[in-house]
């Protein structure tokens, strides 16, 4: 009986060692990592899919983003998008629109952010080829603001 646990102790000797090594890192982290101290920083972009998230927990994904960089008087540009967005600018009267090549559904909404000062933003005229959003940047003092502006076109869990 004592050769038999030898016997297969031997064969499966670097199954064990795999067994705890893993074990023994997930006890590390229960442990001794504090609550909350993986967040948003700590996950690498893409990680984390809609397909992973329960759906019932999650009220919209965002079905399209831009980022638009603008600096008054010098010009405005797309910093990032996806899908692949095209900016336009109306410099008489200081608004942007962002395009995509796709419709925007009906029942999605548009949400934007700045961090140097107040934007609006709504879903511009529908055209059936497109998706169009129409944004303006401007200071509390109603003056045009520079910074970046956080589009997104949020919309509910299909």
């Amino acid at each position: 009986m004592l050769n038999r646990v030898v016997q297969h102790i031997r064969s499966n000797v670097v199954g064990y060692l795999a067994l705890f090594v893993a074990l023994g890192g997930t006890s590390y982290a229960a442990l001794n990592l504090p609550a909350n101290s993986v967040g948003s920083k700590q996950i690498k972009n893409h990680s984390i899919t809609p397909i992973k998230l329960d759906p019932s927990k999650t009220g919209a994904v965002v079905r399209f983003w831009a980022v638009v960089d603008f600096i008054p008087g010098t010009g405005e540009r797309l910093a990032s998008s996806r899908p692949h967005a095209r900016l336009t600018w109306n410099t008489s009267a200081d608004t942007g629109s962002v395009s995509w090549h796709e419709p925007i559904p009906s029942n999605c909404f548009v949400s934007a952010t700045s961090g140097s000062g107040l934007i609006t933003a709504f879903v511009g005229p529908l055209r059936a080829s497109r998706a169009l959003v129409q944004f303006s940047l401007f200071s509390p003092t109603g003056q045009p603001s520079p910074g970046l502006a956080d589009i997104a076109v949020l919309c509910p869990q299909p």
